[in-house]
This record gives C-alpha cells, sequence and structure tokens, in this order.
C-alpha cells in the first residue's frame, strides 16, 4: 500500500510539474530521511544480494525493520522467516474428479494464495483440467487462465490460486464444471 502511495505521489508530482524532494519522496513512502553507515543505504538490491558497502556516511530513506528502499517506495523485505510464515499460512484444498465423472466438492471457497489438489480418482483414464476466470456481467466465454498436462488414474495436479474472484473448473475430457471462489 505504500509503495502505491508513493508511486501516485510521484505520478502527481510529474502531472503537476512540481519538484519533491528526495526527502519528501521517502517520507511519503513511510520512511525516514536519515543519515546511514555506508554508501548502500536501506536498498532493497543490498539486502537481498548482500552486496559489499562503502563504509561512508550517506543520507538516504530509512524504511524500517524488516523493510526496505526499491528506488521508489519502501517494500517488505523477504526473510526466510517470513517466507516460511508465507507458506505455513497456505492451506491445501482437494477435488475430487470421480469414477462417476463428477466433481467433489462442486463448489470450494478458499482465500487468496490457496493450493487446491485435483485428483484424478478414476481408475482407467486421463484427465486433463482447465481453470477459467469468470468474467462478471458480461455474456463472452470465460478466460482460460490454465490447463494442466495429462492427469494420471489415481494421480493429481496442484495449483496455486494468488488472485481473488470466482474460478470455473473443467475436466477437458468429460466436461464436468466446478467452481472456486477465492477471498
Amino acid at each position: 500500500m505504500k509503495r502505491l502511495i508513493a508511486v501516485i505521489c510521484l505520478i502527481v508530482v510529474l502531472i503537476s510539474g512540481c519538484k519533491m524532494s528526495r526527502e519528501d519522496i521517502c517520507e511519503k513512502a513511510g520512511g525516514k530521511w536519515k543519515q546511514m553507515p555506508n554508501a548502500c543505504v536501506d536498498s532493497c538490491e543490498s539486502q537481498r544480494d548482500g552486496m559489499m558497502c562503502a563504509q561512508v556516511l550517506t543520507e538516504g530513506c530509512d524504511c524500517g525493520q524488516e523493510m526496505c528502499w526499491n528506488g521508489t517506495g519502501c517494500e517488505m523485505l523477504e526473510t526466510e522467516e517470513t517466507e516460511q510464515q508465507m507458506t505455513e499460512d497456505i492451506e491445501i484444498h482437494k477435488i475430487n474428479f470421480t469414477k462417476q465423472e463428477t466433481i467433489d466438492p462442486l463448489t470450494m471457497q478458499i482465500k487468496r494464495n490457496d493450493k487446491v489438489r485435483f485428483y484424478n480418482n478414476q481408475e482407467e483414464f486421463l484427465n486433463k483440467i482447465a481453470i477459467y476466470r469468470q468474467k462478471v456481467d458480461i455474456v463472452e466465454p470465460e478466460d482460460v487462465i490454465v490447463e494442466s498436462p495429462n492427469v494420471d488414474p489415481e494421480d493429481y495436479w496442484e495449483y496455486q490460486f494468488n488472485e481473488t474472484g470466482n474460478f470455473t473448473i473443467r475436466s477437458l475430457y468429460s466436461d464436468t464444471r466446478g467452481l472456486i471462489v477465492v477471498e
């Protein structure tokens, strides 16, 4: 959100012709302008890549703990701990394509970034799954997001839903359909 505000501020500055100082841009992005102990200041690049920084006092934007300056705003610095916490919050849901060519469950509600495993519970037949984004108030066909590779009998394919919305799931071989609502 802070990054969005910084970008909007920069656009307003460019449109209005006014000039904002680096200090103003930093503060609008949620940081504090101060003297830093090295030339890398608080840059995301130096913190992610472990760059060697000249040991010289330099003014720059301090974004705070677990944050870094990306050149236009402050952003979250992903550490092993934050990545682990993000993956711990992801749930894995299960959908079955059954022998009777049905989907169980037909409708499912999940959270953004959750994963769904599509199980092919048919004993003899391959399955291929397509995921479509449903369009709102439009009669046009839905947008295909992704198609799975062939899923062998008694195997599964997994997909992570990183966007919110309503998604139709469809078996391309049996034309069986279901709905996933991502909040």
